[in-house]
């Protein structure tokens, strides 16, 4: 599996929590739970772009070791 197919995964799975999330919270008339789920889809989506940067600087960071 490649870098940018990993990332593509884990960006429909957020969306995929995040959208179950968002129904449920509809689905309750709480607004405070709605807020809720927005928060969890920010914070869901922030740690997939930080863990894609992340595992792309570790890669590059391995190309850069000579092999001995």
């Amino acid at each position: 599996m490649s870098h940018s197919q990993i990332q593509q995964v884990l960006a429909v799975k957020a969306h995929e929590v995040a959208s179950a999330t968002s129904a449920h919270a509809s689905a309750s008339a709480h607004g405070s739970r709605q807020d809720l789920s927005l928060f969890f889809y920010i914070f869901l989506t922030v740690l997939v772009i930080y863990y894609s940067s992340h595992r792309s600087i570790i890669s590059k960071r391995r190309h850069d070791i000579p092999l001995l």
